[in-house]
Formats: structure tokens, sequence, C-alpha cells
């Protein structure tokens, strides 16, 4: 055998689809590293970032942030069935949380988590701060165990209505406390006292008018509108992206009927379109998030199906259809992967969007019940009470920043992603 036979790797035991598609994830992988260390290099779209990221932190942890029920209270009762009263643990701002809240405030722990575990594996042997990440992945693990155990054998549920004089009544002699949150605040609670207050020490940025505080109304209303921002766009993506794969992979009849829908949605100004659809429909949070979906999905569709156009025709698709692959297998596996950036970037926009017409929406009157904390609803109460500032600056800068972070990082996203386009 000769020294360049010996010298030559194995044949590779695995089948030409599976080649191909490990050599594609190669590819996507070393891709989208690249658009991470661009994107990394842009100040601006760092800046919307770390801002969006805060402003998720503050809508995550809203009912522990500002709310008049205690975060752990322990109180001396006698529970049904008992002989003598004991002291009962319950949790009431938990309680006062949704579930869906919960169970994202739980993921994002866990994700947490799972970044100091990450960091603590990649950091060198020996560097200084090993020990820290070790540190501090233990004790976080620990606390979010802590809670979830505690909360999770906690059975008992205190029928309390008037937590504000709660306080007074606790016998820190019998072992009775209460830990509260930074500010005691309650989005729904009203006081006919202090009616329009401007702002305070006790209501840092004043009162509605029917005495809610406005600070803790504007922090429980980012969860709404990031959650509008969200869903309405995961429902534009998955139409969206869809439909436009379908027409630009298929073409002919299936790229005609689509072309044909989206234009007839184009016709129609996207604004008066939601204004029509809810109008006819009961005041819900979630219907405003679906409508703003549907009525969001076709510029998503036109990028999707303008990039399948140009992808068909590539060689590796060619190839994977010689090889048998399925279409489906082809569209979402294939080339999917390589025409998505452009939709990820009008999705970036598109939460902006979203977070605007909602709050558009609800200013006008076609929105939520006025009891929900939206910043729509406040903008609302400035337009009809224009004399109180307060009212009106307070959440158009939430708004504005908001909006501003997303722009930021859609850009941001957009230029690392195709630097030609940058300006």
């Amino acid at each position: 055998m000769s020294q360049s036979a010996a010298a030559s790797p194995p044949a590779s035991s695995a089948s030409p689809p599976v080649q191909a598609e490990a050599t594609a994830a190669t590819v996507d992988k070393t891709y989208w590293a690249t658009v991470a260390k661009q994107f990394r290099r842009n100040t601006p779209a760092r800046v919307g970032l770390w801002m969006v990221l805060l402003f998720a932190a503050l809508a995550l942890g809203s009912s522990y942030i500002a709310n008049d029920r205690p975060l752990l209270l322990r109180r001396m009762l006698k529970p049904a069935g008992a002989a003598v009263p004991m002291l009962v643990t319950s949790f009431p701002a938990w309680e006062f949380s949704e579930k869906a809240e919960r169970l994202a405030l739980v993921l994002a722990a866990g994700v947490l988590l799972w970044k100091l575990a990450r960091a603590l594996r990649r950091a060198p042997r020996g560097s200084p701060g090993r020990p820290l990440l070790t540190v501090g992945a233990i004790l976080w693990g620990v606390a979010v165990l802590g809670v979830c155990v505690a909360i999770g054998v906690t059975k008992t549920r205190l029928d309390i209505t008037d937590y504000a004089r709660l306080s007074k009544k606790l016998d820190p002699a019998k072992g009775e406390f209460a830990v509260w949150a930074p500010i005691r605040h309650s989005p729904y609670a009203t006081d006919l006292d202090v009616i329009a207050a401007p702002p305070s020490p006790v209501h840092r940025m004043g009162t509605d008018m029917v005495g809610r505080d406005l600070f803790t109304r504007i922090l429980h209303g980012t969860k709404i509108a990031l959650l509008v921002g969200l869903v309405a766009v995961t429902i534009e993506l998955l139409i969206g992206v869809t439909l436009g794969a379908l027409a630009g992979y298929y073409g002919g009849l299936v790229d005609l009927i689509v072309s044909r829908i989206i234009e007839v949605f184009l016709c129609f100004p996207t604004f008066f379109l939601l204004i029509t659809i809810v109008a006819f429909l009961p005041r819900n949070i979630f219907l405003i998030m679906i409508v703003i979906g549907l009525t969001g999905w076709p510029h998503i569709a036109r990028l999707i199906r303008g990039e399948f156009l140009k992808v068909r025709k590539q060689d590796y698709v060619a190839a994977a259809r010689a090889l048998g692959v399925s279409d489906f297998r082809i569209m979402f596996r294939h080339i999917l992967p390589n025409a998505v950036a452009p939709a990820l970037v009008a999705a970036t926009f598109g939460i902006a969007g979203a977070i605007l017409a909602e709050s558009s929406l609800t200013f006008l009157g076609f929105g939520v019940d006025p009891s929900t904390p939206t910043w729509g609803e406040a903008l609302h109460e400035a337009w009809e009470n224009y004399r109180y500032w307060w009212l009106a600056i307070y959440p158009g800068l939430a708004i504005f920043l908001t909006v501003t972070a997303y722009n930021l990082v859609g850009e941001g996203l957009r230029d690392a992603i195709d630097p030609r386009l940058k300006t």
C-alpha cells in the first residue's frame, strides 16, 4: 500500500444527506457567530439590548417591586380543624401574580442559572473569576430552589383584603412579620384623597384621576406592553414565514395566490383596519394581540418570499432535491436558516410597532378596559386632563424609551446581518 493511500483519511460512513446537513449546520453556526460579533461592536445596539433586558426584568418583577401585598407573611392564625392558633406562612404577592407571570419568572431564573453554569464551564482553571462564578451559581441555585420549595409546600392562602392596615396588626413577640415590596402601592387600588396628586415622595410619579399610583401602573404596564409585542410578532412570524416560504419555494399558482392575498392586506391602512376589527370585539388585551398579529404579517411574508426565490436556485437546494429530501425539510431545514435573517430584523421593528399600535388603540378608546394598567390607558387619561402634566410625560417617556430600544436593536441586527445596508 502506498504512503498516500495510508495517509488518506478513512471514508466517512455517514450518508450524503447527513453530511450535507452537518456542513450546513457548521456554516450556519459560523455565520451567526459572525453576526453576533458584529452586533457586539455596535454600541447603540448594545445599549438598546440592555434597555430591552432591563424592561423585561422590570416586567417579570413588577408584582414583587410594586404591590400592596407582602412578599412573605407569617401570621398567627387558627386554621380550620386546628385546636390552637399557629404561625401560618403565605406568599400574597406570588398569589397576586398570574400563572403565566409565575412561569416566566421561573424560566428566567432557570436561564440565568444555566448562563452562570455555562460561564463557569468556559472559565479557565485558575482564573480569578472562576471562584466568584462558582459561588454565584451555587447561591443562585440554592435560592431559586429554596423559594420554589417554600412556595410549593405552602397550602394556606389568607383571605385578606386590607393589606394597608396589616402591618399595624402584626405582633413581633408572637413571631409575626411581613416582608413588603419596595413600593407599597397596588396598580388597582384607588385613593380618593389623592386624586390627580402631583409627584411626591409617596407617589413618585403622581396619581391619576381616581387616586391610583401612576408609577406602579406604568411599571405593571411594562409587562403588558412587552407581552403585546412578543405575542403579536410571534403570530406575524408564524403566518408570514409559512406563506412566504410556500410562495417562494413552489412559485407558479401558489405564488400567485399568496401574492394576491398579501396585496389585498396591503391595500388597507393597517391602523384603520385594526380600529375597524377591534371596534366589533370585546375589550380584551389578548384579542388585541391576536388582531395586531393577524394584520401585520404581510411585510414578513414578502421578505421571506423574496429570500426563498433567491435561495431556492442554489446548488445545495438542487443537491437536496436530487438526494430525495422532502420539500418540507428542504424549506425549513435548508433554505429557511439562510433566508430568515431579514424577517428577524423586521420582527424586531414589529415589536416596537405592536407596542405603539396597542398604546394608540387604548389612547383612542378602542383598547383594553380602563382598569387594566397600560401605557395607552394612562395617556388616554392625560388627553382628557391635559392640565396634569405628569399623566402625559411619564407614560409617553416609557413608550418612547421602549420603542427606541427595540429600534436600536433592530438597526444593529440589520447592520450585523448585512453591513452593506449600513448608512
